[in-house]
């Protein structure tokens, strides 16, 4: 059957591009931009008219053999690939789009191609209704039309443009419409051209061709190789050059062009691309880029022979498999000879290299969406294997093993963290031993792809036996996230090596020798390319300054063989005083932790005395999402709708934390966590089969468990083991472990003291003191954690991109230098300061908990230390106390934590108590009190800072470039200039108490 495509040409006035209504005839007609917007404009109204008319007509639709055959092996039914038509439709007027635009020569063309490349030849267009270029007359007529009306059938001008027209009809008309599902299941996001043309540019400029055409009267084309094709922009791209090339060169020569178009191109250029849609896109987009060649021939009267053009090599499979029958088109009984061959070469990278391998590999985790397990024999698992691997690498792998050992170039642009992440140290060793890193740009999230928050890095390298010559690599990195990508990357292309723009103070650069006998590598944690980035400037000195130093904490599989230098292994060194920690997979953990009241009120209050423990944890997910918090979501609509109300931001705040509070029950813990285990299951089941003990309870985790575990059949009831949760430790310093990057909102760390045996999840890491450490107050290693200097090695150790976003991992952060204190009386020094920033915090809590809006706001300013509050934020403060004035029995601090007696009742700062409960229910000094406390926190980390650059001797032209570094320049910018608060070391008892006769007179009205 077919489908007969009535489409009805419309009048200009209806269907004219909105762009040349409202320019036309003005110069906006010769802009290329604009042109090129008409055009996609015009294709895009056409789309939705055909697209439309193929779903009222669907069921006219019969696939073809390869169509079928491709359906049955992916599961799609036709039914399913045609219910929007999409593919179909988007296939359709973009190949009669090619036919007006190739005009009366689009046949002669496409018979010169082999019947299994042209398009002439159904079975090889799945996506294309039978005999559709048969019966899409008046599709051409439309279109022609609607080109004409507007002045744009212009073949020279569409051919020039054609890559930024497809792309942006592909994206705008296509991806859009499926990218949820289509960009994820094959980690699809295509390459803006402006960054395809970066990259070429880095390898080959059109003169490298010219040159190249030049150097010999055999000289054939480059061996080019994309193992990600998608659809086809990259290789395009080196063909639009070199083809501009031949224009320069032997435009006049027939015969090299003959044999370019006939057998060079075809032989010579390579590409793998997994998505079978994408892959007929891409061999449509091929062709296109040659037909400038078939015309110089034809207006050379060189009249070609029908399949004269060898087979393209591009082909439909898997770059991880690279075997016949990973052909999604393979029906099994197939016997393409041709494609078997080109298969075995290019799983051998001994029998095939190339000169240039330019692409954007997907980005996924190697077991997520439609990602296959690579063969063994293609990737080295022990070079590429790994938790967390992701698919990218693999694509990094097959690229730099092809790659020719003297001329060869690869260029791609990922995400960085294979720069720094543990997954890849086993490829960058490879990398370092057998490559050349010639250049790295690196770009802000959202940067190069606006909806996505990854961060890319684009980057070329050769091998160590090439001829290109180069002795350093060079990393640039622009930090400001205001600059656009055109002047991004106009910035990066224009950076001159011998004489660097020093006047753009955001362009960061770093040149690092490419010796071999640079050893850098292998003595970093886990062979990091940290040591290429730019990075501040003071981080060599002070690797120098602590290098002696040992280390702050055992990491959960400490090696100290892979820390230390051997010539540091040989020296005595204390052990680490501190023990990581990460809480338990509480999985499920949106079962296994509950609202405390609604437990207390479904289980009762002996279960819960039994079962259950305050747990440190915040949502995040919720049932008011568009996935509805999923089956989560579903699970506690009709149990308790406030468990999954709102997504949660971290409750973690620096020495105090900020977590939700029950409005009724402000003094118990808002969550707990169900201590459940494997043994303790057996026992709950035995106690309600034989008592009718905890009966609640028991049904509760049953329906958990059917709900939210379906496939954990070898279970009875919900239950994890949560040995690690830390309620058997009497004190812990516990931080969230996903830390992102330090911002404005967030701009230190959140270490906090925890003494009441909270349950946490693996939401958390928590640090425990030796019992055999000589040093044993938890608030000292409180304050030492959440210091500048402490701060500055957490973000060099513990940073996974180069965005700065940290995972506290105790492998990585086993990495940071420890000062031991150099007496008791230092280290109470900063025990008590601790002490009183964490009274005033659980008072500033209590003030911005009675402040319903503006919350975010004033939490801001108390991470940040700054005390001058603007009119609207003062106003804020009122407005929310005014109405229901605290009095000085209902005004308490903060319980998140309960009340921590050995804190909270200090004596060195009980005076601050009776400060704000004196005041408190004063309306005219509601703003006075909370800027005073603020006043006070702020001295008092900066106080905290000073000590510890103290303990581990930085010197002060250090201290400034690392919060120069760090961007924590307010608290110096504070206090710096106030001599009677800088640090005297030699008179440390009398300045300390000069400091607590200063935060003492802030009270004073």
């Amino acid at each position: 059957m077919t489908i007969s495509l009535d489409v009805q040409c419309e009048s200009s006035s209806s269907f004219r591009s909105p762009s040349l209504m409202n320019h036309k005839r003005s110069h906006g007609e010769d802009d290329p931009t604009i042109r090129i917007d008409q055009v996609v404009h015009i294709l895009g109204k056409l789309f939705t008219k055909v697209r439309a008319n193929m779903i009222n007509k669907k069921e006219t639709y019969s696939p073809s053999t390869s169509a079928a055959s491709l359906f049955q092996k992916t599961e799609v039914s036709s039914d399913e690939m045609f219910e929007d038509s999409l593919m179909a439709g988007f296939m359709l007027v973009y190949i009669s789009f090619i036919q007006i635009v190739l005009q009366e020569d689009f046949f002669a063309f496409m018979r010169l191609f082999s019947p299994h490349d042209s398009l002439l030849t159904q079975e090889n267009q799945p996506f294309l209704p039978f005999d559709a270029l048969q019966n899409n007359l008046p599709i051409l007529l439309d279109l022609r039309y609607q080109l004409q009306e507007n002045r744009l059938l212009d073949q020279d001008f569409i051919l020039t443009s054609i890559d930024s027209i497809f792309s942006k009809f592909y994206t705008l008309h296509f991806l859009e419409m499926s990218a949820q599902k289509h960009q994820k299941d094959y980690g699809q996001f295509y390459t803006p051209q402006s960054v395809i043309r970066f990259m070429w540019d880095k390898c080959a400029t059109l003169s490298t061709f010219v040159l190249h055409l030049q150097s010999d009267q055999n000289a054939t084309v480059p061996r080019v190789f994309d193992p990600c094709l998608g659809i086809g922009s990259f290789l395009c791209e080196f063909l639009t050059r070199f083809i501009k090339a031949c224009h320069f060169t032997i435009w006049n020569d027939p015969l090299r062009l003959t044999k370019l178009l006939t057998n060079y191109i075809p032989n010579y250029v390579w590409g793998i691309e997994i998505d079978p849609f994408a892959y007929q896109l891409c061999k449509m987009n091929m062709m296109v880029h040659l037909f400038p060649l078939y015309q110089r021939l034809k207006q050379l009267n060189i009249r070609l022979e029908v399949g004269s053009i060898s087979r393209l090599k591009l082909f439909c499979n898997d770059t991880l498999k690279l075997r016949e029958d990973s052909n999604p088109f393979w029906n099994g009984s197939d016997n393409d000879v041709f494609e078997r061959d080109c298969l075995e070469l290019l799983r051998d990278a001994s029998k095939l290299k190339f000169d240039y391998i330019v692409t954007n590999p997907p980005y996924m985790i190697r077991k997520t969406g439609f990602v296959a397990q690579p063969d063994s024999i293609i990737y080295d698992e022990s070079i590429l294997g790994g938790r967390g691997t992701q698919a990218y690498l693999y694509f990094m792998w097959i690229a730099l093993q092809r790659c020719d050992h003297e001329r060869g170039q690869v260029c791609l642009i990922t995400p960085s963290q294979w720069t720094v992440l543990e997954f890849a140290q086993h490829l960058r060793k490879w990398i370092w031993k057998h490559c050349k890193l010639l250049e790295m740009y690196e770009f802000e999230p959202y940067k190069v792809w606006p909806k996505v928050q990854t961060d890319s890095l684009i980057f070329r390298v050769c091998k160590r036996t090439s001829t290109c010559y180069a002795d350093h690599t060079l990393y640039l990195r622009h930090v400001s996230r205001k600059i656009t990508l055109t002047e991004l990357l106009a910035t990066y292309d224009n950076f001159n090596r011998q004489q660097p723009d020093v006047s753009d103070s955001g362009l960061k650069v770093k040149h690092t020798s490419l010796a071999e006998f640079d050893t850098r590598i292998l003595a970093s944690p886990h062979a990091s390319f940290a040591f290429l980035l730019p990075a501040a400037s003071c981080l060599e000195e002070l690797k120098n300054v602590t290098s002696h130093l040992p280390r702050l904490c055992d990491g959960e599989h400490y090696n100290k063989s892979t820390l230390m230098t051997e010539h540091d292994q040989k020296k005595p060194m204390l052990s680490p005083p501190l023990v990581w920690n990460r809480g338990p997979n509480t999985n499920p953990v949106y079962a296994l932790v509950v609202r405390t009241q609604w437990a207390l009120q479904t289980f009762g209050e002996e279960s819960c005395r039994r079962w259950l423990r305050p747990c440190f944890y915040w949502n995040g997910k919720t049932s008011t999402s568009t996935t509805g918090g999923g089956k989560e979501g579903e699970f506690w609509r009709t149990r308790d709708e406030q468990r999954l109300s709102k997504k949660e931001t971290s409750a973690a705040e620096a020495y105090w934390p900020f977590c939700t509070l029950d409005a009724q029950e402000p003094t118990q813990p808002f969550y707990s966590m169900i201590m459940v285990n494997k043994e303790d299951a057996d026992v709950l089941k035995d106690e309600y089969e034989r008592l009718g003990a905890n009966a609640a309870l028991y049904e509760y985790l049953r329906e958990a468990r059917l709900a939210l575990q379906a496939d954990k059949t070898d279970k009875e009831i919900a239950h994890c083991q949560y040995n690690k949760c830390g309620t058997e430790v009497a004190v812990k310093i516990v931080h969230p472990i996903n830390c992102g990057y330090f911002t404005r909102s967030q701009p230190r760390q959140r270490f906090f003291v925890d003494r009441t045996r909270m349950a946490v999840t693996n939401q958390c890491i928590y640090f425990t003191i030796k019992p055999d450490c000589l040093w044993q107050d938890p608030n000292y290693y409180c304050g030492l954690l959440n210091s500048s200097l402490i701060q500055f090695f957490t973000k060099v150790h513990c940073g996974y991109d180069q965005q700065g976003r940290m995972r506290f991992f105790g492998k990585l952060m086993a990495h940071i230098p420890f000062a031991p204190p150099p007496s008791v009386e230092f280290m109470q020094l900063i025990v008590v300061l601790v002490q009183g920033v964490t009274i005033c915090r659980t008072w500033l809590y209590a003030f911005v908990r009675r402040t319903a809006s503006g919350q975010q706001r004033l939490m801001e300013r108390i991470r940040n230390g700054e005390w001058r509050l603007s009119a609207a934020e003062s106003e804020l403060l009122l407005l929310n106390h005014l109405s229901s004035l605290p009095s000085d029995t209902s005004f308490q601090p903060d319980t998140s934590l309960g009340y921590d007696d050995e804190t909270l009742l200090a004596p060195s700062f009980q005076w601050i108590h009776h400060f704000v409960r004196f005041y408190c229910h004063h309306q005219d000094r509601l703003v006075f009190v909370f800027t005073t406390l603020l006043k006070i926190v702020s001295l008092l980390q900066f106080t905290i800072d000073q000590l510890v650059y103290y303990l581990y001797q930085i010197p002060e032209r250090l201290q400034l470039e690392i919060e120069q570094d760090l961007k924590l320049g307010g608290l110096r910018q504070e206090w710096g200039a106030r001599a009677d608060v800088m640090l005297e070391p030699d008179q440390m008892a009398s300045w300390f108490e000069r400091i607590m006769a200063i935060v003492i007179s802030f009270t004073h009205v």
